[in-house]
């Protein structure tokens, strides 16, 4: 190339130096003989000197000092200077002149074929510079795997960004992110080892930033958020995604199950519960209750909802796969609410016709209930009319009883609040008011052994609450099968509890003194007597209150 431009140079033109100084020259032919190839441009405002512009620069040369100027055309000026920043091997410039001379003549063939050695000769300059650049970048990565080695974090960090700074490579790039991620993960450990949780807490997600499928990472940081109870969640998150990969791993089925348990999400740990259900090597006694309460809990929550089939599914289900009637009562609410709820809102007929299975599954009091709603709206109703009027009757026949008994005070009591739960039975009321008044005969003659009285009382309250406890406690026997045994324990636990609490109420309203802690203490007893009339009484499920109308007063008969 030093030559070449002799090649493309046209035929000179010897000009007289003193005719054609104005004029553009593109070879300097000084009066000593020095020859200069460049662009000759003249000096606006200065006549006596001239400007040669080269690939040193520019030159401004004093007229009287050039013996002549040779001319060429653009595309050859041009191309002069890019020879000459090529030989210098400033190839950035000499491709800038090419393009010059191609833009005045873009068929100049010695411009397209300087433009196309340039190119090569810069592709092959950056060749150079990047293999130099990757070899300077791998050493740097080097040292700092040896001061991560030494723990010399701090020192190890500079380098990387260092090197991250400059690298091209895309390999590089990816030397560079491993280098960040195994940086950040030995720095953690570092602080973990010195009791720092919270630093290497801090460095191992910068590590699992960096690379989130370090399974070796997301255990280090397990291990230290399960110490923590804020960290349940992210915890949980972590060992679900881990499930998702391996669904299989019953260990891992066991963990997330437990999480989901402590963390109250019921539902989502059913499926892992059913997976370690299934497996006879990890299924455990634990394992079962915590399956069984979970199933329970969503069956109620599913019930609570309205989803009635979702909830007697569940219920049918742990029943089935535990061999136990649990939930009987609780299917059997359901079962009622379910039929219920395909009838249309105002056919009383049919949902009367609904009571007596409340009432064969021992759930009277929710029936009592159900009756009394149906008359508000329906006074002619005489399926609920019967019921309401047969609870009645019981109600009456144990005043009476009580009156057999010679228990006169309890007697008159059962009288006296009669009317105000069955006052549209006429003529129930008046043979209660007729027993209210003969059992108050009775009870003012026997007013001096009041005392005696209340304890004798008390005593028959303590009797009908051994009663209570004998019948709950066969209903809870996992030897009772029969449903129609089990709804009368039921019912007969019911009656003896409510004998119980009238006893002990009636047995304080006599003697107060009963009820402090003495021989007696009515109180504590009249307060577990509540509890197990509650807990017999109770809806099985919580179930959303219908939409209903407002109640109307009872309608009495004649």
């Amino acid at each position: 190339m030093t030559s070449s431009y002799t090649l493309i140079l046209r035929a000179a033109l010897v000009l007289a130096a003193t005719a054609s100084m104005t004029a553009s020259a593109d070879e300097v032919i000084f009066t000593n003989g020095e020859r200069r190839l460049g662009r000759v441009e003249s000096v606006a405002g200065n006549p006596d000197n001239l400007v040669l512009i080269s690939a040193t620069g520019r030159l401004e040369i004093p007229r009287a000092r050039i013996e002549r100027v040779v001319e060429h055309d653009d595309p050859t000026d041009y191309t002069i200077i890019a020879n000459q920043h090529y030989e210098a091997k400033n190839y950035t410039m000499a491709l800038e002149m090419y393009q010059r001379a191609l833009d005045s003549d873009p068929n100049f063939e010695p411009a397209q074929q300087g433009v196309a050695s340039t190119r090569q000769a810069l592709d092959g300059q950056r060749r150079s510079q990047e293999e130099q650049l990757s070899k300077e970048n791998g050493e740097l990565l080097e040292q700092a795997r040896e001061l991560i080695d030494s723990e010399d974090f701090e020192r190890a960090e500079a380098l990387i960004e260092r090197v991250a700074g400059r690298v091209t490579l895309d390999s590089q790039k990816d030397a560079v992110m491993q280098a960040r991620k195994n940086l950040y993960k030995e720095w953690g450990l570092s602080r973990v080892d010195r009791l720092d949780p919270e630093g290497g807490e801090y460095y191992l997600m910068k590590a699992l930033q960096i690379d989130g499928n370090d399974e070796d990472i997301k255990d280090e940081l397990l291990a230290l958020w399960e110490k923590d109870p804020a960290r349940q969640d992210r915890v949980l998150a972590i060992y679900q995604n881990k499930l998702q990969e391996n669904p299989d791993d019953l260990s891992l089925n066991q963990k997330v199950a437990e999480l989901l348990v402590q963390n109250r999400q019921y539902e989502a740990a059913l499926r892992p519960l059913y997976k370690v259900y299934q497996s006879t090597q990890y299924r455990s006694s634990t394992y079962d209750a915590m399956l069984s309460n979970a199933m329970e809990q969503v069956a109620q929550t599913k019930a609570a909802e309205g989803k009635l089939d979702e909830a007697l599914n569940l219920y049918r289900r742990h029943d089935q796969m535990f061999d136990t009637t649990d939930n009987a009562e609780e299917i059997a609410y359901l079962e009622y609410e379910k039929r219920r709820s395909e009838l249309a809102p105002d056919d009383w007929q049919g949902q009367a016709a609904l009571l007596q299975d409340l009432v064969n599954n021992g759930m009277m009091s929710l029936a009592l209930q159900e009756a009394d709603y149906i008359l508000a709206n329906d006074p002619d109703n005489e399926i609920a009319t019967n019921l309401l009027r047969q609870s009645a009757l019981s109600d009456l026949n144990e005043a009476k009883d009580a009156f057999q008994q010679g228990n006169y005070l309890l007697a008159r009591e059962l009288a006296r609040t009669f009317p105000e739960k069955h006052s549209r039975f006429k003529d129930l009321v008046e043979e209660a008011s007729d027993l209210f008044t003969k059992a108050d005969i009775e009870a003012k003659q026997q007013a001096q052994q009041t005392a005696r009285q209340a304890k004798e009382i008390a005593l028959r309250g303590d009797q009908y609450f051994f009663q209570a406890q004998r019948f709950t406690e066969l209903l809870k026997s996992s030897e009772t099968s029969e449903r129609t045994t089990v709804v009368s324990y039921k019912q007969e636990a019911i009656k003896y509890v409510q004998r119980a609490i009238q006893s002990y109420q009636l047995a304080l309203q006599m003697d107060p003194s009963l009820g402090p802690i003495t021989g007696a203490d009515l109180n504590n007893k009249l307060v577990d007597s509540r509890s197990l009339y509650a807990s017999l009484t109770q809806p099985p499920v919580r179930y959303p209150t219908r939409q209903r109308r407002p109640r109307l007063s009872q309608p009495t008969s004649d």
